[in-house]
């Protein structure tokens, strides 16, 4: 139609009309838009009066709770014995990305008249909001045509799913890498199951809250009905949000709550999170899906508990970096062994664990108990051998061996470590035994006490030759971590 063939006066009653009957799902989003759409084409930019761009500012609102939702009629949800089956029509998948897809042409119009709400169209992920009765469930399973997830792929949306007690959102690269693995693809599924806290076997000083816990996996479903869970890591985390609704916090510390996810061999491995400002969630991010649950840790190790450490040693042990010699005693001045600061170190930088063909040291055999750790670091080339084939697995770590082996790592990570000869010489002079540090270990060492990593003994003294303790290892791993930002 012509410029000015609507006026504003009509233009707002007209919009009050659509939103009406979208709120009476009359009209879908998708309707609603273009209906929005063809009345701005009527209307002369200079003709929008304040009151037009306030009914189209609520318009913004109102569509964009509507767009980001799957209608509930697009939900077949079927009980099977204690699971319940939830499948997303294909079709309203397709017209939603469609409706999302002309919000965006909607709020370029928007812009030019002076409406600045438009922001709310901007949709990331679309959501599946499952009924609150599923509640009661040992889990539930949601299932939609492998051609919906393409189009979400296609216009950059992932998919959120909120159940009452879990919710997950996926990003578009992870339903690509859905997408992407069967060629014969006829479906993709979420699911979520329950798990009894009392079989989880949680590692000492971990306690699960409120029966948290959960096993999540995404599958591939093929045109015959087999189903293959979708492996490996994810280039993009999934944002995986636990409901605490009914859960009683008190007594508990907040400091001391965290996800941590249960791996194939029933070992634990810190993931972390973050409670909710109400309280009410706790929230993770994840690159894998698995078992999950939320644990309080408590402090196993009695011989800590009056160390001048002891702060950092409880929290590399919540993260499960530091581990004691024994389930009560993590024995914080004993003297640290090459083969103990490798097992530490993998950990505290989420190196995986392997077992090797064939083994790389003489003197660490695989039956050892740091073999795999030891592996893993010198594969990924954290350590080193001390000559022969060899590894001295259970020799005291010298202070600058430690040294130098973390500024390797700073300096993998992209933090500036050169320092010219007169640079290291001023950071050592300070120390009234600097003239004990090998030649090959100055640089790093000087690295490692520029940036805080390293502090000396006694005020005056680094003794670069004196074994490292226990207890000093998991400080300097806690200075390094939080260095490289990962605390």
């Amino acid at each position: 139609a012509a410029s000015g063939t609507v006026s504003p006066s009509a233009a707002v009653e007209e919009i009050a009309d659509l939103l009406t009957d979208l709120e009476k799902s009359k009209l879908t989003p998708g309707e609603v838009i273009t209906g929005i759409g063809d009345l701005l084409d009527q209307l002369g930019a200079a003709e929008a009066t304040e009151e037009l761009k306030s009914k189209l500012a609520e318009a913004v609102n109102a569509l964009s709770l509507r767009l980001a939702k799957i209608p509930d009629e697009a939900l077949s949800v079927r009980t099977d014995g204690a699971t319940a089956k939830v499948e997303v029509d294909g079709d309203a998948i397709k017209n939603q990305v469609s409706a999302v897809k002309s919000a965006v042409t909607l709020a370029e119009k928007l812009e030019q008249i002076g409406v600045n709400e438009v922001g709310n169209l901007a949709l990331e992920q679309i959501v599946v909001k499952l009924p609150t009765e599923l509640a009661s469930q040992k889990g539930f399973t949601v299932e939609l045509p492998a051609e919906a997830g393409e189009e979400l792929v296609s216009a950059n949306l992932g998919l959120a799913v909120e159940g009452p007690e879990v919710s997950l959102s996926l990003p578009p690269e992870v339903l690509k890498k859905a997408c992407d693995t069967a060629p014969n693809l006829a479906g993709l599924e979420l699911a979520v199951a329950r798990r009894e806290p009392s079989k989880l076997n949680p590692f000492k000083g971990a306690s699960v809250v409120g029966n948290v816990a959960f096993d999540l996996e995404a599958n591939t479903i093929t045109a015959e009905g087999k189903k293959e869970s979708l492996k490996g890591s994810f280039s993009k985390k999934v944002t995986v949000t636990l409901s605490l609704e009914g859960i009683d916090l008190g007594g508990i510390d907040r400091g001391r709550l965290a996800v941590y996810r249960q791996k194939g061999d029933g070992s634990w491995e810190f993931v972390g999170g973050s409670l909710s400002a109400d309280e009410k969630s706790y929230i993770f991010e994840t690159d894998h899906l698995s078992v999950y649950s939320l644990m309080e840790f408590q402090n196993p190790f009695k011989d800590v508990t009056s160390h001048w450490a002891r702060e950092t040693i409880e929290l590399m042990a919540m993260r499960l970096i530091a581990r004691g010699i024994s389930e009560d005693s993590f024995a914080p001045d004993q003297k640290l062994s090459r083969a103990q600061f490798a097992a530490f170190l993998v950990r505290a930088l989420d190196v995986e664990e392997e077992t090797p063909q064939v083994r790389t040291f003489s003197d660490v055999p695989p039956d050892h108990w740091g073999y795999r750790a030891i592996e893993a670091a010198f594969r990924e080339g954290l350590v080193a051998g001390t000559g022969a084939g060899r590894f001295e697995p259970e020799r005291a770590i010298k202070r600058e061996e430690m040294a130098v082996i973390l500024a390797a790592v700073l300096k993998r990570n992209g933090i500036a470590t050169a320092l010219t000869d007169t640079q290291r010489d001023e950071v050592l002079k300070g120390y009234g035994d600097s003239d004990r540090i090998s030649e090959w270990a100055k640089e790093g060492l000087a690295v490692c006490v520029s940036k805080g990593i390293i502090k000396g003994r006694a005020e005056a003294a680094l003794a670069p030759l004196g074994s490292a303790t226990r207890a000093e290892a998991v400080v300097v791993l806690e200075n390094l971590l939080r260095l490289l930002g990962k605390l």
